[in-house]
């Protein structure tokens, strides 16, 4: 027959064994979810950056028109210096637009790269967690047999 005391001892490690398995399963879990946030945002700022662009292309555009219809009524030619307005505009605009994007796409990244960390360190506590569970059975198997506690050996 096995003691009332046995019979608790097996249930106890086998709810700290499973308790040891859910937490590593949750945490991963979790890592898993807050990754995916992480990537969603990474994907709305590679978004955001191309809208800004586009608007900053605009903005230029805007400015070019301007100094292209004020050169138009002062009557001047477009030559020499005023050439080189237009060329400075054309490549302000230029250098603008892949400062957003790179700027996005480096926001983006930092992103995705927190996310892999935290899919690692989420499979790093179900590791954690399996690896609890096993040794919570290894001890209780190890005190259950060093104790005698009804077992025969």
């Amino acid at each position: 027959m096995v003691a009332p005391l046995v019979i608790a001892g097996i249930v106890g490690a086998g709810l700290k064994i499973g308790g040891d398995i859910c937490g590593g399963v949750n945490a991963r879990n979790d890592a898993r979810r807050q990754a995916t946030i992480l990537n969603n945002q990474a994907i709305l700022e590679e978004q955001a950056s191309a809208f800004d662009a586009l608007q900053a292309e605009k903005q230029f555009e805007s400015l070019l028109g301007e100094q292209k219809l004020s050169i138009a009524v002062s009557g001047s030619e477009v030559e020499g210096s005023v050439l080189d307005i237009f060329r400075k505009t054309i490549s302000d605009k230029q250098q603008t637009m892949q400062n957003i994007i790179g700027e996005g796409k480096a926001r983006a990244n930092l992103l995705r790269n927190q996310a892999r960390q935290i899919r690692k360190a989420g499979k790093r506590a179900l590791l954690g967690g399996l690896i609890g569970a096993g040794g919570s059975a290894i001890q209780s198997y190890a005190q259950m047999k060093g104790g005698n506690s009804g077992f025969n050996t």
